[in-house]
Order: C-alpha cells, then structure tokens, then sequence
C-alpha cells in the first residue's frame, strides 16, 4: 500500500512540475512579446543628421603635398652577366624521361650510367649534343633516367629500343632540360 501511495504522489509531483514549466514559459514569451513591441511607431520622414555631433574643421588641416623624390639610381652590370647563355643558364619545363635503373647503392647506379652512356654513343652518337643521361636521387633510391621529352609518346618510344638492353625501363614524368 506504501508503494502505491508513493507512486501516485510521485505521479502528483511530475505533474505538478509539468504545469509550473507550462506556466513558466506563457509567462517568458508574453515578457519576450511584449518588449519587442514599442508604443513609440517609426516615422519614415525622421531623419538623423550626424554633422551636428561633429566637430571636425578640414580647413584647420591643408592637404601636404610632399616634395617630388628625385634619385639616381644606377647599376653596372657586367656584359657577360646581363643575358644568361643557353650552356650556363639551361631552360626546364615538364616532361618525360626512360628511367632505366634504380637502386639505393650509388657505385652500381653509376655503373648502369656508364652501361647507358656506351648504349648511347653506340646507337646515337651522331647527336651534335651529348647523351642525355641523369642520375637523379630520391631517397632512397638513385635513378638512372634517360631523355628530355616533351610529349610522352616520344618517350615511349625510346623505352622500346631501350628494352633489349635495359630490361624494364619504363617512362617517368620528369622536370627536363628543355632546348
């Protein structure tokens, strides 16, 4: 019987707190209502003019104009240094090149750039310019990279007579010296 009076008390209590939060909030929006109402109404004629709050005279402030700059300026440039030469200053762009070899010890790097230096003078050494071969490290890895290609499917190609020499060489995309 305990128990049943004490649920239907703590029933009378939950409602009891509902009302008084139903109340409290009629209350609270009639409060928010009631301040954003005003008797005062707007006046679309009424208009607010700031200068007489400002006190501010320009003429007390003349415009400075400030005295014209004059400098000299000069530098002497040695002539050998003012257009840099196609041999000392080589232009790059985007491109692609044979990577033929890569490995992380560099002495057998070097020995597959020389391997492709004697392909190169054996199969295009009628070239005016010299072989085109880089060894380019990324760690870890030093890469032995052939070509300064502008458009892959020349590259492409240089892969395929590359082949039966260099077993695995593959096209890469690659900053190249461009001539």
């Amino acid at each position: 019987m305990i128990s049943v009076q004490q649920s239907a008390f703590s029933n009378q209590r939950s409602s009891f707190s509902i009302q008084r939060a139903r109340i409290g909030l009629i209350l609270g929006l009639l409060v928010f209502a009631s301040g954003c109402s005003s008797s005062k109404s707007a006046k679309d004629d009424e208009t607010f003019y700031l200068g007489a709050f400002e006190d501010f005279d320009d003429a007390e402030h003349p415009d400075v104009i400030p005295p014209p700059l004059s400098a000299n300026i000069g530098h002497e440039i040695p002539d050998g240094l003012e257009e840099p030469t196609e041999d000392h200053n080589p232009k790059t762009g985007s491109g692609y090149r044979v990577q033929l070899y890569a490995s992380r010890d560099k002495a057998q790097a070097d020995a597959e750039l020389q391997r492709a230096i004697n392909w190169w003078e054996t199969n295009r050494g009628d070239e005016d310019r010299g072989p085109p071969i880089y060894v380019e490290y990324e760690q870890p890895y030093f890469k032995v990279r052939l070509g300064d290609y502008r458009r892959r499917s020349d590259a492409a190609a240089e892969a395929d007579k590359l082949a039966a020499t260099f077993r695995g060489a593959f096209v890469v995309p690659a900053t190249i010296n461009l001539r």
